[in-house]
C-alpha cells in the first residue's frame, strides 16, 4: 500500500461530564470540562495544519464537542458504542468507508502536539510498516497509525502500548515506533498540568489555564502534589 494513500485522523473524546477526574483536586468540574475542550481545540488545530491527512473524525457524546469538531472542518461521529475501543472500531470503519487507506488515532488530551510530529508518523509509512506507534511516557499510546484502517483491534487504555505491540505481533504485522514529545504526555494528573503551565506556549489550553484564578497556587500546594 502506498504511503501516499489517504489517511484520516480519529480523535476520541470522553463524555465531558466525566473528563479528567484525576484533576479534581485542583480543578472544578466546569474547569475540567473547559480544559478538555481547549485541549481538543489544540489537537484539532494541529491536525488541520498537518500535511498529508485527508481529514479528521471526532468521536464524542457532547454537543460542545460536535460544534468544535465542525469549527475545525472535522466530521463528528456520535459515540454509540459507549466504550473507547469499540467506538474507535466504528470510527475506523467509517474512515474506511470514506476511502481512507490508513487511520491515525490521536487522543484529545495532547495539547502540545505539533503538525511536524503528526507528519513524521504519516511519513513513516514510506518505510512500509503496517503500524506506527508513538508511545506515551506512562506506557500508554500517544498515537497509533493503522494501515489498513482495520489492521488489528484497538487496545487503548492504561498500558496500551504493550498491548498494541502484542496485537500487532499476533496479527503478523510490522511495527515502527517513534518518539515525539507532544505525543508522549497527556494531561491527566496535577503534575502534568503543573508542567504544562510551567512551559507556556501560545495554545488554547494555555490561554484557558492563564484565566483560572488560583490554579497555579493550588498546583504548588503539597496536598495537590500528592495526586501527581
Amino acid at each position: 500500500m502506498s504511503h501516499d494513500a489517504p489517511a484520516i485522523a480519529i480523535v476520541p473524546v470522553k463524555h465531558l461530564a466525566a473528563v479528567k477526574s484525576r484533576l479534581a483536586a485542583v480543578l472544578t468540574a466546569p474547569q475540567r470540562r473547559a480544559l478538555a475542550l481547549a485541549m481538543l481545540d489544540d489537537v484539532l488545530a494541529a491536525l488541520t495544519a498537518t500535511r498529508g491527512l485527508a481529514g479528521s473524525i471526532v468521536v464524542g457524546s457532547d454537543e460542545a464537542v460536535a460544534q468544535l469538531a465542525h469549527t475545525h472542518g472535522a466530521r463528528y461521529l456520535g459515540d454509540t458504542a459507549g466504550e473507547l475501543n469499540a467506538a474507535l472500531a466504528l470510527a475506523s470503519q467509517a474512515a474506511a468507508d470514506a476511502g481512507a487507506a490508513a487511520v491515525l488515532v490521536v487522543p484529545a488530551d495532547l495539547p502540545t502536539v505539533v503538525p511536524a510530529e503528526i507528519e513524521a508518523l504519516l511519513a513513516a509509512r514510506s518505510r512500509r510498516p503496517h503500524i506506527v506507534l508513538a508511545s506515551a511516557d506512562d506506557g500508554g499510546t500517544g498515537a497509533l497509525l493503522l494501515a489498513p484502517p482495520q489492521a488489528m483491534p484497538f487496545a487503548f487504555g492504561p498500558g496500551s502500548a504493550a498491548r498494541h505491540r502484542s496485537a500487532a505481533r499476533a496479527a503478523g504485522l510490522e511495527v515502527l515506533e517513534l518518539r515525539a514529545s507532544g505525543l508522549a504526555r497527556d494531561i491527566d494528573r496535577p503534575g502534568d498540568l503543573r508542567q504544562l503551565i510551567d512551559t507556556p506556549r501560545p495554545t488554547a489550553t494555555q490561554r484557558l489555564l492563564a484565566g483560572f484564578a488560583g490554579v497555579q497556587r493550588t498546583l504548588h500546594d503539597p496536598l495537590a502534589q500528592a495526586g501527581t
